[in-house]
């Protein structure tokens, strides 16, 4: 099963994005550009996990809608303990947790988001 956790940060300035993010997660973020996402920053972590940090308005399309408070996005990729980011990054006034995907290839991909201390399920797909 695969995990993928989505943050939304509202500061405006990569600069200061990449920096906090950078200290926090103890990665290095680097420049990558997309035809589909536009400039994007990428990190590694520890043990295979990715962090991307894309804009959430580009090219004239949100890509997180319902977050347009949130002018990067924070996606965090297979990391060894989800639960213990989230608590870190949560911590955080400018970072909000938005949701988490869960995706089992070939079998289920599941949403959850954080409600009253707790992750809830809302929506599952059946592939």
């Amino acid at each position: 099963m695969n995990v993928y956790d989505h943050y939304g940060v509202e500061k405006q300035d990569v600069g200061d994005v990449v920096r906090l993010l950078g200290e926090m997660l103890k990665v290095c973020f680097l420049p990558h550009e997309s035809g589909f996402l536009g400039e994007y920053y990428l990190a590694m972590g520890e043990g295979g996990a990715s962090y991307r940090l894309i804009r959430n308005f580009s090219d004239n399309e949100w890509q997180e809608e319902d977050f347009k408070e949130c002018v990067w996005l924070l996606e965090a990729n297979e990391v060894v303990e989800p639960d213990v980011l989230m608590v870190l990054l949560s911590g955080l006034e400018e970072i909000k947790f938005l949701y988490r995907s869960e995706v089992e290839e070939g079998s289920w991909m599941r949403r959850y988001v954080f409600v009253d201390g707790k992750l809830e399920m809302i929506r599952e797909v059946v592939v």
